[in-house]
């Protein structure tokens, strides 16, 4: 019994210490690996959360941008452009920023005066009156179709843009009726009904299908455009006449007497009975 129990504490500490060199010659020969792999990894990961956080603050900058740029009646669309360019491929900033600017020359077109003019203001109310301040800042038909141009070419940016994206479908409808309003700007019916369609087209079926609807109203409301002529510019519109002077007060006779002076008769006539007769110089010596 005693010789058993001799021979088993022995072989448990040779198991032992063979298990232990085991180990010892596994870690000299893959220690140095692992830690190197280790330590890369925690390199990586602390590379990717710097990442992500450059990547948010990015985003937070290009959507702050864009807001800064779009503030303002009068926000300019070389801005808003260069916003697009500088944030490409920034979530939807670049889109957006393009349609911005693109709805900017729109309107200019429609209101029919240069980007950031202003209007006149009355002096005594200081109420607009609805002419420009400046008459040079009215568009010219080279300035309208400059307008309409870039306009349209911002449009359709946008539109090849968003149709890579099935996410972008709503951006990409919107770009569709910028362009069918550049079309009816430019008074191309037919170009903007086509637009119109394709918009009906498009939404069929998803979830912006009311977009449908709204397209094949406003291509119903063309025809009523058709036959809407354009109101003309102030200076097209003739001045009335001026008003006629009013006649001059008739010239009062110097010889008027002024009020409670009586007056004298005539020579050779008497007195109005009841009034004394008009002094005289007295008796001559």
């Amino acid at each position: 019994m005693d010789e058993r129990q001799t021979q088993i504490r022995e072989r448990a500490g040779l198991e032992e210490s063979l298990l232990n060199q085991d180990f010892i010659d596994w870690l000299r020969k893959w220690g140095t690996p692992i830690l190197m792999v280790a330590a890369l990894s925690a390199v990586a990961y602390t590379l990717y959360l710097r990442y992500q956080v450059g990547q948010s603050q990015r985003v937070d900058k290009a959507f702050a941008e864009f807001e800064l740029a779009r503030a303002g009646a009068s926000a300019s669309p070389s801005a808003l452009a260069a916003v697009a360019t500088e944030f490409e491929g920034v979530r939807a900033v670049s889109m957006l920023a393009r349609l911005e600017a693109a709805d900017r020359y729109v309107d200019a077109v429609r209101r029919r005066m240069k980007i950031g003019a202003e209007l006149a203001v009355s002096e005594q109310g200081g109420t607009p009156t609805g002419a420009l301040a400046k008459p040079e800042d009215a568009l010219t038909d080279a300035d309208r179709e400059d307008y309409l141009s870039q306009a349209a070419s911002l449009y359709q940016r946008v539109h090849d843009d968003a149709a890579t994206n099935s996410g972008n479908l709503l951006t990409r409808v919107n770009a569709m009726y910028g362009l069918a309003a550049v079309a009816e700007c430019r008074r191309d019916w037919e170009d903007a009904t086509q637009w119109y369609n394709r918009i009906a087209s498009l939404v069929d079926g998803t979830t912006y299908v009311l977009h449908k609807k709204v397209a094949e109203q406003r291509v119903k409301e063309l025809e009523d455009l058709k036959k809407t002529e354009p109101l003309p510019l102030d200076a097209q519109v003739p001045k009335p006449p001026p008003p006629p002077a009013p006649p001059a007060p008739a010239a009062e006779s110097a010889a008027t007497p002024p009020a409670g002076t009586p007056e004298a008769p005539p020579a050779g006539q008497a007195s109005p009975p009841g009034e004394p007769p008009p002094a005289t110089d007295g008796p001559k010596r």
